[in-house]
């Protein structure tokens, strides 16, 4: 089995994009675009072999993800059962070799 050395990863994403929000009443959908950037590089992981530790510790390099890529976001905010909501997607683009989209919804309201 390996055992795993601490582990830390940092991220900094600088984004420019563009918005647009609609006044439809109880309705208010929304759309944003934009242009996403990684500033921070792979780090790598740490890892030793637990049946052999006076082998110690080795390094493999990080997972190299995509530096520059595109975010969409489709949503709109309502009020809902008397709660401020937020429900849409978000999807990620232009990436070699990842995909993802995440549902979202959010509730708030005052007591």
């Amino acid at each position: 089995a390996l055992g795993y050395g601490d582990q830390d990863v940092d991220s900094t994403v600088g984004r420019i994009g563009w918005q647009a929000r609609f006044d439809g009443g109880s309705v208010k959908p929304y759309v944003q675009v934009t242009y996403d950037h990684e500033f921070e590089d792979g780090q790598q992981a740490s890892a030793w072999l637990q049946s052999m530790p006076e082998v110690g510790m080795y390094k493999v390099p990080g997972l190299e993800f995509d530096k520059n890529y595109a975010t969409a976001v489709l949503g709109a905010r309502l009020n809902l059962w008397g709660l401020n909501s937020n429900v849409g997607m978000s999807t990620t683009t232009l990436q070699k070799r990842a995909r993802d989209v995440s549902l979202f919804a959010s509730f708030s309201g005052s007591f």
